[in-house]
């Protein structure tokens, strides 16, 4: 093999090592992106879902409050008798 043919040998081999480099950080670029897209539309699914579930406690509570007005309001009171005692030991 002479000179030329090795060093025409060796610059192929570097353009085939750049293809392959490139394809590579293509493809995980894509995947990533994929991932980030899935997530966020997890995350967002997830945010709904709370949204509705609060909707429902509170309007659960409501209810309560409607229906059991007195009870509602010594619950209140017990609780915040209890967050005054502790909060008010430091």
């Amino acid at each position: 093999m002479s000179d030329n043919q090795f060093g025409n040998s060796m610059h192929q081999a570097g353009r085939d090592a750049r293809d392959t480099i490139g394809t590579a950080a293509t493809d995980a670029g894509d995947a990533v992106r994929d991932a980030a897209r899935k997530a966020y539309g997890t995350a967002g699914d997830l945010g709904q879902q709370a949204l509705e579930r609060g909707n429902r406690y509170g309007k659960s509570a409501m209810q309560q409050i409607e229906h059991q007005p007195l009870t509602a309001v010594l619950v209140a009171a017990a609780v915040g008798f209890a967050a005054g005692l502790l909060l008010g030991r430091r």
